[in-house]
């Protein structure tokens, strides 16, 4: 996971632990949130579908917090990955499980059924990114 960069990656830092202790800050708490969202959705869709990543090639999930788009996530189709918003302090944070499902969803259906964001067909892809981060909640 990567944070307080752009979503391109640019001045992104790099957030990972091997023993999964985050710090007891605010920003600590939301890398903790959105690494645990995005695990539970990764672990939904390989253990209830048998995908094994975006791609179902073993594509990883890549997540930006903090990427100066304040207040909101979104999915990036030119990076594959997803964005969720919020300050360079942490708060605000657009990463509860839902919406971690929601966004990364936007991946699986990029690699499935390439469906264009726009008009009818960006309806249905928003459609399903809503009902399976539902799902995940």
């Amino acid at each position: 996971m990567n944070g307080n960069g752009n979503d391109n990656g640019v001045g992104a830092t790099y957030y990972t632990d091997a023993d999964n202790s985050w710090p007891n800050t605010t920003l600590g708490n939301y890398i903790a949130q959105t690494h645990w969202g995005v695990k539970e959705t990764r672990d939904y869709y390989a253990v209830v579908h048998g995908r094994e990543g975006y791609d179902d090639l073993g594509h990883d999930y890549t997540s930006y917090i903090n990427p100066g788009f304040t207040g909101n996530a979104y999915w990036t189709y030119a990076t594959e990955a997803a964005s969720f918003g919020g300050s360079s302090t942490g708060t605000s944070p657009y990463c509860n499980i839902d919406v971690c499902g929601h966004e990364h969803t936007h991946g699986v259906v990029h690699f499935t059924s390439d469906l264009v964001y726009q008009d009818e067909p960006g309806a249905l892809n928003e459609s399903f990114a809503d009902c399976l981060g539902k799902l995940l909640k």
